[in-house]
C-alpha cells in the first residue's frame, strides 16, 4: 500500500498548531503530502496548500481537544479512495524507509497497525502514530461511514464516557481504534515498529 496523505490535526493552540509547517515540510521531503485537520470556530471545504491539503472543521460542545484528537480518525471520511497514514502534529518524521518497507505488500483492503502491541493492559489501545488504511475501508471498519463530524463525537462520548481515572479520555480515539481493529483481526496487519519485517 502506497501512502497518500500523513493525517495530522490540531486545534488553534499555537502550542501544537504552530508545528503544521515544519512537520509538514519533513513529510513533503518524503514525497508524502499532509492532510491538515484544523478544529476551530469555522467549517470550510477541503483545499490545498504548499503542504498537502487542510480542512477546517467546526467543533461541536465538549473538549475541542479531544475533537482535534479524534479528527484524524473522522479524516478518512473526508475523501475518496486515498490511503492515509494516521499521525501526530508533533511527531517529526526521520526516515522514509520506516514507513514504506512496513507498507509494503499491503493490500488496500487492509489496516495496517504499526505497533505489533497494544498499550496499556486494563484499556488497551493502539497508539494514533502510526495506522495506514483507504479510506474506503477503515470507516466501515470504525462503523462511522456515514456520520457528520458531531455525529462522530457523540458516538465517541457513548462508547467512552469521560474518565480520566480509567485512562478513557485522553486515549478516546485509540480506545475505540483497537475495540473497532480488533473485531476483524482478518485484515489487520500488525508490525513490529522497531524491527523491519
Amino acid at each position: 500500500m502506497n501512502i497518500d496523505y500523513a493525517v495530522i490535526s490540531s486545534n488553534q493552540n499555537p502550542f501544537y498548531r504552530d508545528f503544521y509547517e515544519p512537520v509538514s515540510r519533513a513529510w513533503n521531503r518524503f514525497g508524502y503530502k499532509t492532510f491538515m485537520i484544523e478544529v476551530c470556530d469555522e467549517e470550510s471545504d477541503i483545499f490545498e496548500t504548499e503542504y498537502g491539503i487542510y480542512k477546517k472543521i467546526k467543533k461541536v460542545n465538549g473538549s475541542v481537544e479531544l475533537q482535534a484528537q479524534v479528527a484524524r480518525l473522522f479524516a478518512f471520511n473526508l475523501v475518496k479512495e486515498k490511503n492515509l497514514l494516521t499521525s501526530d502534529i508533533d511527531m517529526m518524521p526521520l526516515n522514509r524507509e520506516y514507513f514504506d518497507s512496513r507498507a509494503q505488500n499491503v493490500p488496500e483492503s487492509d489496516v495496517l497497525v504499526y505497533t505489533a502491541q497494544a498499550q496499556g493492559k486494563e484499556y488497551p489501545y493502539f497508539p494514533m502514530c502510526y495506522v495506514l488504511a483507504n479510506s474506503e475501508v477503515l470507516p466501515n471498519i470504525l462503523g462511522i461511514a456515514d456520520m457528520s463530524f458531531s455525529d462522530f463525537i457523540n458516538h465517541l462520548e457513548n462508547v467512552f464516557v469521560s474518565d480520566p481515572v480509567a485512562g478513557t479520555a485522553w486515549n478516546r480515539d485509540e480506545n475505540f481504534l483497537f475495540d473497532q481493529l480488533s473485531k476483524v483481526d482478518n485484515k489487520v496487519i500488525l508490525k513490529d515498529r522497531h524491527h523491519h519485517q
